[in-house]
């Protein structure tokens, strides 16, 4: 965290808007090479732990339950002694549907959530009280996050407190993405993934759930298990809408989308970057990608200065990060809140030929009439008051 707070004292620097033209305050991926320098130093340790634990005795399962703690303001990550996985200090994983829990609700069940079966039982949906002809929201977590914790219980709050009733479930799959093994979890992406398009796709068949009306929404890695999610279908019953809110980058290429989330996994995607260049992915992914303020490493109210003023400096190592999932709570409770702006290219650290009008909106009303990269600008005043009220959880 002090390497992080150093270098964002390095790129801190002010949005400029001249015209139609945008200085990017993620320009801090102009001054570094657009490689995934945190990936290789991931490889690299889990190298080292690898040759350190060849001689060791296999892991015992419950070594690799992850237990959730609390640090600070109401921060509880799941964290494990050991990993589930496939290396030399890992446990094995076995049946990976044991991993991954769903827990659903809507407005009649309000804060009552029944787990579904995750073993495909014709009609274990049905009698859960899921309706077919509902949108349904699947919400996934990112790196050592946990299915109900308080980042699911904000989705979940911004979509009850809506007119519409919608099927929503909390995807917890902690037990495959606990901290500290990044490497790891990155690795389980892709497993989270097939597991639950597995379980969408019995249930499809089953006529418990209609595809086109799912919409994937997830923070950071639980991107990927989106991505991941969608490519199962290959073109078949393609699920209706994904919403990556600042995928991670570490570990997954800039140009293979079969290794990524990418615009084919769904029939919509779009993608929220307000960290990119180091952790998140300074590239567009999807049909539409929103780069408020640039997109860029460092987003207003999440300056040190900021930070230090309002008594939130436990946050500054993942403020900018989580920014991307606060913008798209924000959305479903006030859809007009953000604005955007198209922009057809970028040169020299600038977005250029931007159009200065409302081409629509980020989060909850994008759409597919939206495609290709939208900025917007916004100040940090919301979002201190958002996180001094509610606390920045994950």
């Amino acid at each position: 965290m002090v390497l992080y707070c150093f270098l964002l004292c390095l790129v801190q620097r002010s949005s400029q808007i001249n015209n139609n033209r945008f200085q990017l305050q993620r320009s801090f991926s102009d001054l570094l090479p657009q490689e995934d320098t945190i990936g290789y130093f991931s490889i690299l340790l889990d190298n080292i732990l690898s040759n350190s634990m060849r001689n060791m005795n296999t892991p015992k399962g419950e070594s690799c339950i992850p237990r959730v703690i609390t640090l600070g303001n109401n921060y509880t990550p799941a964290i494990s002694e050991r990993p589930f996985g496939n290396c030399p200090y890992c446990c094995s994983i076995g049946n990976p549907a044991n991993h991954i829990g769903l827990y659903f609700t809507n407005k009649q069940k309000r804060n009552t959530f029944t787990r579904l079966e995750t073993l495909k039982i014709r009609g274990a949906f049905k009698l859960a009280g899921f309706k077919k002809d509902l949108f349904t929201i699947i919400y996934i977590h990112g790196f050592t996050g946990v299915g109900k914790g308080p980042s699911g219980k904000r989705i979940l709050e911004a979509y009850l407190s809506r007119t519409e009733n919608y099927n929503i479930i909390l995807v917890d799959w902690k037990n495959l993405s606990a901290g500290p093994w990044y490497n790891q979890a990155a690795t389980n992406t892709r497993i989270a993934g097939s597991t639950l398009a597995d379980i969408l796709e019995f249930y499809n068949k089953t006529g418990e759930i209609d595809l086109s009306k799912v919409h994937l929404i997830d923070m950071s890695l639980g991107a990927h298990v989106a991505g991941f999610t969608g490519k199962h279908f290959n073109g078949r019953h393609k699920i209706g809408r994904i919403t990556g809110l600042d995928p991670a980058f570490p570990l997954f290429p800039l140009t293979d989308t079969s290794q990524r989330l990418s615009k084919f996994d769904a029939d919509f995607v779009d993608v929220i970057h307000t960290n990119g260049g180091i952790l998140r992915f300074p590239t567009s992914l999807g049909h539409a990608d929103f780069y408020p303020n640039g997109g860029g490493t460092v987003q207003p109210g999440c300056d040190l200065s900021t930070l230090a003023e309002n008594k939130l400096m436990n946050i500054a190592a993942f403020c900018s990060h989580y920014m991307a999932f606060e913008f798209y709570v924000e959305s479903v409770r006030k859809p007009t809140a953000f604005p955007i702006s198209r922009c057809k290219d970028m040169h020299n650290g600038y977005f250029e030929n931007c159009i200065i009008m409302i081409n629509g909106f980020m989060g909850f009303l994008a759409n597919k009439s939206l495609l290709g990269d939208f900025y917007l600008t916004s100040n940090g005043s919301w979002f201190i008051k958002s996180i001094k009220k509610k606390h920045v959880k994950r």
